[in-house]
């Protein structure tokens, strides 16, 4: 049986294109098989993420990119570099504060999420909080740091301390070392502005 040139050439080719497949299948399982466990498995942009209980909305997290790490493993979690924006709701669904940080890490196991970096909290009625770290502990409902912060009231009131615990509305606050600056009024009846 005689080949042509043109079937040579034809098988060639497919030879070529199996080959061409397999390598880049190997360069696939490699590229796998390389990454590290603490390597994201995911990373996603312009994620929004949405906190309910008994399908109130409580809370809404607004970030640039989100790396999910060690999926599905005990110590899962995700890092959120480029910063966050946490928007919190009361009863009415009206927006109560907002959360901001250039840096944060949420652990969904645990319910923590760790804010770092110029982490600010803006209440609605005027109050500020600022600290460069800030934990939130969403089965407690509370948050807490062991660094300095700050905390600015609509009034100048300011108050500062090395270290809060405090429930998610700012109401109940508990502060270590604790410094604190008012304005008195110079009229007669009035203590503080």
């Amino acid at each position: 049986m005689k080949t042509t040139p043109y079937i040579c050439v034809f098988y060639a080719l497919i030879a070529c294109f199996a080959l061409n497949a397999c390598e880049n299948n190997l360069k696939d399982v490699e590229r796998l098989a390389s990454i590290k466990a603490e390597e994201p498995v995911d990373i996603s942009y312009g994620v929004t993420v949405i906190y309910s209980d008994s399908a109130k909305v409580k809370a809404k997290m607004v970030t640039p990119e989100m790396r999910d790490y060690n999926q599905g493993k005990a110590e899962e979690y995700y890092e959120l570099p480029k910063g966050v924006l946490i928007i919190f709701y009361d009863e009415k669904h009206l927006e109560s504060q907002r959360v901001t940080a250039d840096y944060a890490i949420n652990r969904p196991k645990q319910k923590i999420t760790d804010l770092k970096h110029h982490v600010v909290v803006t209440r609605i009625d005027g109050t500020v909080f600022k600290s460069e770290e800030l934990t939130w502990n969403e089965k407690t409902g509370r948050f807490y740091n062991s660094v300095p912060f700050t905390i600015t009231k609509k009034n100048g009131d300011l108050t500062s301390g090395l270290s809060i615990d405090t429930d998610q509305d700012f109401t109940d606050i508990h502060i270590e070392q604790q410094t604190g600056h008012a304005e008195v009024s110079d009229e007669p009846g009035v203590p503080f502005k």
